[in-house]
Parts: structure tokens; sequence; C-alpha cells
């Protein structure tokens, strides 16, 4: 299989042009023969007299075709909006769909360019609040901080870290052995 041009899928309004243009040749192929044998395009040539065989099966051809004419014309659905609207409405739905997960899939990609996806602070819980921290404590200015009520807060926060001015970061005085100290804070399971 060729697989250079992509395979189209045929819509009902070329489908049906398509058999009523065929039955239409039919018709009028053997309409000549049947209908009007005395037309012919030279007058001065006799036309062919059909042997009862052909004649019949002529007839039968010309029948078969007149009748799938008038099943084709008289089918409703090949003519009503129903099924094209359903069409329609599935590919609304379909497309909805699409674009809510190209949504989620730009969440989680902004997500994983957050300061806090990338660098993995530490958090913990001091008295009331949450605090993230990246870097030293004990080091002043060799760390970063985030706080807030819950630990998603203390992330957030962790990230607008990155949009203060250095006069504006949180910083943690830590005295070493301090058990707030999150390098001596041992995590248990």
């Amino acid at each position: 299989m060729n697989n250079q041009y992509p395979m189209l899928v045929p819509n009902r309004e070329s489908v049906n042009s398509e058999q009523i243009s065929t039955l239409l040749h039919v018709i009028n192929a053997f309409q000549a023969y049947l209908l009007a044998p005395h037309r012919e395009f030279d007058p001065n040539n006799a036309h062919p007299e059909l042997d009862g065989g052909a004649l019949a099966a002529a007839t039968v051809t010309f029948g078969n075709a007149c009748k799938k004419l008038d099943e084709i014309l008289n089918d409703n659905g090949r003519w009503g909006l129903d099924k094209a609207n359903d069409l329609y409405g599935s590919l609304v739905k379909t497309q909805e769909a699409h674009q809510a997960l190209l949504g989620a899939q730009k969440k989680v990609a902004e997500a994983a360019l957050l300061p806090h996806s990338q660098l993995k602070p530490t958090i913990f819980q001091h008295g009331g609040i949450f605090l993230a921290i990246y870097g030293d404590p004990s080091i002043p200015a060799g760390h970063i901080v985030g706080r807030g009520f819950t630990p998603e807060a203390a992330l957030n926060d962790f990230d607008l870290a990155f949009k203060r001015l250095a006069n504006d970061q949180y910083q943690i005085a830590v005295e070493p052995g301090d058990d707030t100290n999150p390098k001596n804070n041992k995590k248990t399971k």
C-alpha cells in the first residue's frame, strides 16, 4: 500500500452523488435501446434488433437501476442533517477534550519549570509554619527560603523568592546543632 498520499474518507454527499451518477449513466445507456429504439445518430443505419435474451437482460438491468435510484431518493436518512449534526457534535466534543488535554499538559510543563520542581528544596515545619529551604541555612545569604502555613504555600513562596530582590529575601539564623536546621533533622518513616 502506498502511504505517500493520505487516505481520504468519503463524505455522505460525495457517496450519494457518485451512486446517483452511476445509476443515471446505466439508465441513460439502456434507455436508447429500450425506450426509444428508433432514435439513432445516423437515420440511414438500421438499428440492430436485440434478441429475446439480451432484450430481457437489458430490461431487468434498466429496471434494477431505476429501482435502486428510487431507493436512494426515498431514503430520508441520506437527505437529513441528523447524522451530519451528530458527527459535528462528536467532533466538537473531541476538540474540547483535546483542548483540555493540551491545557493539562501545559500546566504540567509549566510546573516542571518552577524552581521548587527543579531544585527540590527541603520542607520542614517550625512553629506554626512550613519552610522550604534550598542551600545551607548556617551560611548567611547561602540559602533560599519560602514560608507558608501549608507545604504548598511554602513551595509557592519559595518560587516567588526567585523574583524578590536580595534585601527582600528571608534569612534564617541557625545555631549549629539547632534542631530547626534541615541538615540536623532526621527523616523517619
